[in-house]
């Protein structure tokens, strides 16, 4: 009986240990195929630096805030950027992830034209 006990605890082990290293993406069970998103990355330049810049994907609608230029991974998709500042006029852009690349862009936001006094 306790090698009956012995195997079964051992076959569970094994078997959800498996499944622990499927969900890290380290190992599949056999018969199944582990599937994880291909990721490229996105670095933009934008001036004033301090804007605010951000990417929502155009099929999950994740959205991303990222740091004028530093680079950020994201998954392989288009995306919808938009930056913006206090004082400036927001821009937006369409912008593809590919694979295992880097998409780049530059912007300089314009000035938003003085309020006249009244």
């Amino acid at each position: 009986m306790k090698r009956v006990r012995t195997l079964v605890v051992s076959a569970l082990l094994t078997v959800l240990g498996a499944g622990v290293l499927t969900a890290c993406g380290e190992s599949e069970l056999p018969g199944t195929k582990t599937t994880t998103p291909t990721a490229g990355s996105l670095l933009i330049a934008v001036s004033p630096d301090t804007a605010t810049i951000t990417a929502v994907a155009n099929t999950s609608k994740q959205t991303y805030t990222l740091k004028s230029n530093t680079e950020l991974s994201l998954p392989a998709e288009t995306y919808l950027v938009t930056l913006s500042e206090t004082g400036y006029v927001t821009q937006t852009a369409s912008l593809t992830v590919v694979e295992g690349k880097t998409t780049t862009a530059a912007y300089t936001l314009t000035p938003s034209a003085a309020t006249p006094a009244q």
